[in-house]
Formats: structure tokens, sequence, C-alpha cells
């Protein structure tokens, strides 16, 4: 009798393919109703939804913690998730997380900054103002609310393609000391290998590893270094509490673009592959 032929990693991942169906560009900080969400246009409204989202996030939930994210990396990255999606496991160097690569907080926070005169804002002060009236705060700052390249920049960062697996731990514990800017991060934990954080070794490891699919193309130069953001970066001296933060209209402009540039060909990088797994029609 024929013994039933055992399926290889291959074609594991190619019928998981199958029965899964990733857009690529969806827009995942919205309901499923909500007409961004399969939107090719983009205006001040995905602004708009990226505060209300921070108002509202509890309802939506941070997309990174999602079953809809977390399966997405387990497919593409060939990594394991802790097992509970809100849950630190404590084991860096068996499980994963998700995590944002490129933080619309950050470089908005920056923006914010730069363009409408205000001197900080705090955390507290940003949640307060939004959860208040969050249409009062987007019109109040709406000549910064409109920038082109902000939207641009939020659209793209709340897709699939901006969001990566990296050692479980690691999301938060790298945020700070890095800004949650994703250059200062390969910069300072493998080209600098600085170990001070949780999973800071498994995350070294997984970018070295040949094997190991982390789509960063976009982030690497020719020499197979980190490729800075904006020139200099790496040689900077920030501000003690706001690593990576462009301090010129010019320096941030061109980091926002080049964020988002980053993400789209991040995204043709994560497409190619899929497209390697489609089964042969």
């Amino acid at each position: 009798m024929m013994q039933p032929r055992k399926q290889t990693h291959q074609s594991i991942l190619q019928s998981k393919v199958k029965s899964m169906t990733y857009d690529l560009e969806e827009f995942l900080i919205v309901e499923e109703n909500d007409a961004l969400r399969h939107s090719k246009e983009v205006t001040e409204k995905h602004v708009l939804a990226w505060l209300n989202y921070k108002r509202n996030g509890s309802k939506i939930g941070d997309p990174d913690a999602s079953e809809r994210v977390r399966e997405f990396l387990s497919t593409v990255q060939g990594v394991t998730m802790r097992p509970e999606p809100e849950r630190l496991s404590g084991d860096p160097d068996t499980y994963c997380q998700g995590d944002w690569m490129n933080s619309v907080w950050s470089i908005y926070k920056a923006g914010f900054l730069l363009f409408t005169g205000q001197a900080t804002l705090p955390q507290k002060t940003f949640n307060k103002a939004i959860k208040q009236d969050v249409g009062k705060f987007f019109s109040e700052y709406s000549e910064y609310h409109s920038r082109p390249e902000l939207a641009d920049f939020i659209k793209e960062a709340a897709s699939l393609p901006n969001f990566i697996a990296v050692p479980d731990g690691f999301n938060t514990a790298r945020a700070l000391p890095t800004g949650d800017y994703w250059d200062l991060t390969l910069y300072y934990y493998v080209t600098q290998q600085r170990n001070r954080v949780t999973g800071a070794n498994a995350f070294r490891r997984m970018v070295d590893c040949p094997s190991n699919r982390m789509f960063l193309k976009a982030w690497i130069n020719q020499d197979g270094l980190p490729a800075p953001l904006y020139p200099d970066r790496f040689d900077k001296k920030f501000p003690r509490y706001f690593p990576g933060r462009p301090m010129e209209p010019e320096e941030w402009e061109a980091t926002i673009r080049e964020m988002t540039r980053r993400i789209q060909l991040r995204r043709l990088e994560i497409q190619k592959y899929l497209e390697s797994l489609a089964p042969n029609q």
C-alpha cells in the first residue's frame, strides 16, 4: 500500500499561503467596515484616523498583537510567536512578538514640535487633548495635520509590511534607547552589538542568520551595514529624552519620506516572497 507523502516545510507554507490572502496595503487601525480600510486614496483622513486610534486604541487593539498580524509574521518570517499576544513569555530565544518598525508617534511628535511652534508635547498632554475632543485637536493644528507626507506615512505605517517579528520583549526594550527608530535599532544592536536590553542577542542572531526572513533589504546598504534614514544620523548627539529626533524641518521631511519609501520597498520584497510560494497554476 502506498504511503502518504510527507509534507515538506515548503509545501506546508504553500498550503498556508493558498488558504490565506494578505492585503499588504490594508489600513489596520480602523474598523473592518471603515471606507479607509481598503482605500487607495491618501488624505488627511488617515491622520485623523490615527488620532482616533490613539484615542480609542483599546477598542481596536494594537495591530502588532492582533491575530491577523501574528499569523502573517509567523508565515512570512517562519517564527514562533509568543503563546499569549499581550503577555511576555520570558523566553526571547524561543518566542517572538510583533513590532511596528516605523513608529508613527516618534515622527509625528518630532514634526509637531517643528511645525506648530509648540515647545513640548508630553504623552499625557497629547492623550488628554485627543480624549477631550479629537476633532478640535485635529482642527487646531490643521496645518500640520494636513501635510501630505504625514498622511502618506501613516497610511503605510499601519499596513502589514511595517510590522516585524522580533524576540519577545525586544519591542519595548529597544524603543527608549533608539527613540523607536528602526535605523538606530539596527545600528545599536547589530553594528554596535549593545546587549543591555531584553532580546538583544537573540535579535542580532535573527538579523545575522541568512535563513531568517527579516525582509531588510531597504535598511541595509551595499556594505551590509544599516542605512541611516538621514545622513549622519549615526554620528549625531540627540536630545537625551528624544533619540533620533529630526531637528530641522528639511530633515523631518526627508526622514518621514524615507520611512515611507522603505515600507513600500519592504512590501515589494514580501510580495515577491509570497509569490514564490504560490503553487504553480
